[in-house]
């Protein structure tokens, strides 16, 4: 993907041989989603611990439950990786979420996790074929170093290759179901809390959505959800647990496809139905994992709402158009 290569003395504005710093920190961002490292993962923390004062890798993760693509948790990955290293190598390990809807985003959130672990000093991200390199050099502010590649086994194809065994390990046996279960429709409900007279609806706000917005919401709970508008009513109370609404919320159109960043690359999807309820007065703190809440007219809703949510707000706008009628 790139043209630079260890050992070479080719440099760009932010690509340049990085050897031997005395205080640099090593820093790889991967995914590592297979049941053992390969040859190219150990390569790329030899190099890293050999030539750095640190290794720092970030582990990916989606935000999700398990998935096909992303079968395995961060504790274990990062058991995976301490018991592939010794501990004498001092590998530092953290969890970076994908960012939602932006590879700049997500460079800024790289920056800040290496910021946090290790103030102002130097950093030089490290990658190979295929890695993250590719975007962030594009956004990233450190300096970067790309390894030739040692294997060519993708984790996609290493995954695809187990097979079950009485003698498969347990990360094996993790994976291959993963791979080959069903595919899972998880139900979800949305609500639109609304002032019709200012065609205005509330939206929340939670960290990971970094800066915009949407609609109050989360999934059904088999055990505590009787059907999908009971659902909604309890997401209401514990996102917005001081406002008041009516006790019927008004299913809008049929339950839809949210191609929610978490399982958009994933067999499994989410489905949501909308509600909608109006708003009978009461305070706007949030509560749960919402960090925010206000009121979005509809001029508002195509910019500061994540893109996922789109279908929904394009269904309350039509409701306001067909009012007006």
């Amino acid at each position: 993907m790139h043209p630079e290569s260890l050992g070479l003395s080719h440099t760009t504005n932010r690509s340049e041989k990085m050897i031997g710093h005395n205080d640099a920190v090593g820093v790889l961002a991967m995914r590592i989603q297979v049941d053992e490292l390969h040859e190219g993962h150990k390569h790329l923390v030899h190099i890293a611990h050999d030539h750095c004062a640190d290794t720092f890798i970030a582990l990916g993760f989606h935000g999700g439950l398990r998935t096909d693509r992303d079968p395995l948790t961060f504790e274990e990955r990062r058991a995976m990786i301490l018991e592939t290293f010794p501990a004498s190598m001092n590998i530092q390990i953290e969890l970076l979420r994908d960012h939602p809807f932006s590879h700049e985003r997500w460079c800024n959130w790289l920056d800040d996790l290496v910021a946090s672990k290790y103030g102002n000093r130097p950093a030089v991200m490290i990658g190979s074929r295929d890695s993250f390199l590719g975007v962030y050099k594009k956004f990233g502010k450190h300096k970067t170093l790309f390894v030739e590649p040692v294997s060519d086994v993708s984790g996609s194809a290493r995954r695809a290759a187990i097979v079950h065994s009485p003698a498969m390990s347990a990360r094996q046996a993790i994976i291959h179901n993963e791979l080959h279960r069903p595919a899972i429709a998880y139900s979800a409900t949305d609500i639109a809390i609304v002032n019709d007279v200012r065609q205005e609806v509330l939206g929340i706000v939670k960290n990971w959505f970094d800066g915009l917005w949407s609609l109050p919401g989360g999934f059904v709970d088999p055990e505590r959800d009787e059907n999908d508008e009971s659902a909604a009513r309890r997401e209401r109370g514990e996102e917005l647990p001081m406002i008041k609404t009516p006790e019927a919320y008004s299913q809008l159109g049929p339950r839809i496809r949210v191609e929610d960043p978490r399982y958009r690359k994933s067999k499994d999807k989410i489905y949501s139905s909308l509600f909608v309820t109006r708003y009978r007065g009461g305070d706007l703190t949030p509560g749960d994992d919402a960090k925010g809440a206000r009121w979005f007219g509809r001029d508002e809703l195509k910019s500061m709402f994540v893109p996922w949510h789109q279908p929904l707000l394009d269904r309350i706008i039509a409701r306001w158009d067909d009012q007006r009628k």
